[in-house]
């Protein structure tokens, strides 16, 4: 079975690191992997996807009418069985298409997409109309689910988000010790991750104005992400509470288990998200987590309530790390193991990679 991925530019967000994890097994069961990128530029991450095993072009989606030529063509020569539509960007023009060709497809939708007004009811109309046209839709948790069945009158098929589970896993303590000396940590420094981009949902000015408060006062923060001009906001906060020695902006990291083996506490104070993977990859390693109450992230709460489930206020997100401060050796060791075994039985690559296969026999038949 031939299966086409659309995607924006090739980045190394999530759908395109789950495609890496999945294209293993997916080949295995005898898929034929292609993607193609609809982005201005194919994307730093395509070597990596090459490498998986996937046939990767590039049609940039702008000029439109360029783009609808080359689509078509590409979609007439290469006969695929599964188009798979991952952007919200232009998906009823590339879903659409795909089903004139003959093609099954799968739409995926990868956050909580809460349009207002004009806005919802456009949305509204073009699901339905690709259900009429036999379109699938996939929600990545129980959050996206909810809010395109409320606000869209869409019913989804849930296939939850996964996570590399080779590389994200709790350390040994050798290896947190390693992890501490290469990012150059002192023995008694306290260290918090946050992970993502700085724009405004993800809410990384309420986790410095919470290190600010003296119950996390104890606490260096570590911030990895591909830098941006929300960036600069975030920086001259930093500035005004006078946090510059304790606040570090690392930009993009490769390793990034290699940063959760060495901290001692993540946050993601998000407003809302999708279903974080960052958040999967860091409960995965064991790091005791300050989690916002959030949807998206809401859907991980049945699997760990230990964590520290919390508001998007500074207030709360102190006192929580004030409290992970305080654990004793013996009860890090013992959150970090029953935490870790819970988000791998239930976010684990097998589980999802079915999941999607059972999606594309579906619409294939």
């Amino acid at each position: 079975m031939k299966v086409l991925h659309v995607l924006n530019e090739l980045k190394p967000s999530g759908a395109e690191r789950m495609l890496r994890l999945a294209a293993g097994p997916w080949l295995r069961d005898g898929l034929e992997l292609e993607i193609l990128s609809t982005g201005s530029e194919l994307g730093p991450y395509a070597p990596t996807l090459v490498d998986a095993g996937y046939v990767v072009h590039h049609i940039p989606l702008h000029p439109v009418h360029r783009f609808l030529t080359a689509y078509r063509q590409l979609l007439r020569d290469s006969d695929f069985k599964v188009v798979h539509v991952h952007p919200e960007r232009a998906n009823v023009l590339l879903a659409m298409m795909a089903r004139t060709s003959g093609a099954g497809v799968v739409r995926t939708v990868h956050n909580v997409f809460d349009f207002r007004g004009r806005l919802r009811l456009e949305r509204l109309v073009q699901r339905a109309i690709l259900r009429q046209a036999g379109v699938l839709h996939v929600s990545v948790g129980q959050s996206v689910a909810e809010m395109e069945r409320r606000n869209f009158r869409n019913p989804t098929v849930v296939v939850r988000n996964t996570f590399d589970e080779g590389r994200f896993r709790p350390a040994l303590e050798v290896e947190r010790q390693q992890a501490r000396a290469e990012f150059e940590i002192a023995p008694e420094q306290l260290v918090v991750v946050v992970i993502g981009n700085c724009s405004a949902v993800k809410n990384h000015q309420a986790l410095i104005r919470a290190v600010a408060l003296p119950s996390a006062s104890a606490f260096k923060v570590l911030h990895v992400g591909l830098e941006d001009e929300a960036e600069t906001r975030e920086r001259q906060l930093v500035e005004e509470l006078g946090l510059g020695d304790r606040i570090q902006f690392l930009g993009f990291i490769d390793d990034v288990p290699r940063l959760l083996h060495a901290a001692d506490a993540f946050v993601m104070p998000s407003l809302y998200e999708g279903l974080s993977i960052a958040a999967l990859e860091t409960l995965a390693c064991g790091l005791p987590s300050v989690l916002a109450d959030v949807p998206g992230l809401r859907d991980l709460r049945p699997h760990v309530p230990d964590a520290w489930w919390v508001g998007s206020g500074p207030e709360p997100i102190s006192i929580a790390l004030g409290e992970i401060a305080a654990m004793s050796s013996e009860e890090r060791v013992r959150w970090s193991s029953e935490t870790a075994a819970a988000v791998k039985r239930e976010f684990g690559v097998d589980r999802h990679v079915r999941g999607y296969l059972d999606c594309y026999r579906k619409v294939a038949a």
